[in-house]
Formats: C-alpha cells, structure tokens, sequence
C-alpha cells in the first residue's frame, strides 16, 4: 500500500526539516470532478464505469497490487491530525 500512497501527488515524499518520526492521518479520496472524468474516459476506452461513490474507487485504487493503478488515477488526500511522535 506505501507504494500506492507515494503516487499520490499531493503526498511530499520528503519533508525538509521534519522530527525523526511523525504520524500523520488521512484519507484518500477522489474529487467529484476527478471522479465524472474518470469514469468517461473509462467508458470511452470500452471499460465498465465505476459504479459506487469516489471514495469506494478511491480505496479500491490503493489496494491495487501494481502502483500504476493508483498513479494512473486522480487520486489525493485529506490529512488531519498530524501529531509530533515522541522518540
């Protein structure tokens, strides 16, 4: 699954300055925008439309076993939480 969530664009993958260890909490979601588009290319490439909300696609996309998946989706996150770890 980390290799999913690294190609998520709006995931830094280094963070300058940052304590040794650091939690942060989120979820991965699809925008609804994203989500219409997706799902018309889908169909005109002859592919069956996701059929449940964005954010069942969303997860389903992060538990893909080949990160193309996921990097080939529009995928981005919403953090919250993020809390200084004690060493």
């Amino acid at each position: 699954m980390t290799q999913n969530l690294k190609t998520i664009k709006a995931i830094p993958l280094r963070i300058d300055e940052a304590p040794e260890l650091v939690e942060v909490r989120g979820e991965v979601y699809l925008p609804r925008g994203a989500f219409a588009e997706l799902n018309e290319t889908r169909s005109a490439a002859g592919e069956p439309a996701f059929a449940n909300p964005p954010r069942n696609a969303a997860a389903g996309s992060i538990r893909q076993l080949d990160p193309k998946v996921a990097a080939a989706r529009p995928l981005s996150i919403w953090c919250y939480g993020p809390a200084r770890c004690a060493d």
